[in-house]
């Protein structure tokens, strides 16, 4: 009888920390950006690497987007970019779109994380842009004040 009980609580950990370990966690912080509502998953720029930094950035819309080629009425986009500390150019790595209950509409993984640098950093970050905030961030946590 002990031994079925230690057989069910080890199964019960194991399967916990399998739902567990499925789950993405973010910190999400606001950007202050002029008539949009954004913010950044600020553990991506502890986690990059010298050469560019992964991070998620989470946008509401108002009014919501609609796209012809996608199904239902999109209020959020979660984006993953990768963006270029040499270069200071990004790439789009995935984006996914939710509607008004938080239910995902549509999911798209651009496979770019083994292209070379010339074709995953193709855009440039302008200045004043949210991406631009986002790694004046990166740099103020870095401890660098020329940026």
């Amino acid at each position: 009888m002990k031994s079925n009980i230690n057989i069910i609580l080890l199964l019960l950990v194991i399967f916990s920390a399998s739902v567990f370990a499925q789950r993405e966690f973010h910190s999400w912080k606001k950007l202050n950006v002029k008539d949009k509502k954004v913010w950044y998953d600020e553990a991506g720029l502890d986690t990059s690497n010298t050469n560019y930094i992964e991070v998620w950035v989470l946008q509401q819309f108002t009014p919501p987007l609609t796209i012809k080629e996608l199904p239902g009425t999109i209020y959020r986009s979660k984006t993953l970019y990768t963006i270029s500390l040499k270069t200071a150019k990004y790439g789009i790595e995935q984006v996914i779109y939710y509607d008004s209950s938080d239910k995902e509409l549509y999911n798209f993984n651009y496979g770019i994380a083994d292209y070379p640098d010339k074709y995953k950093f193709t855009y440039p970050v302008l200045a004043d842009s949210f991406l631009h905030k986002i790694l004046k961030e990166y740099f103020k946590k870095k401890g660098v004040t020329n940026n």
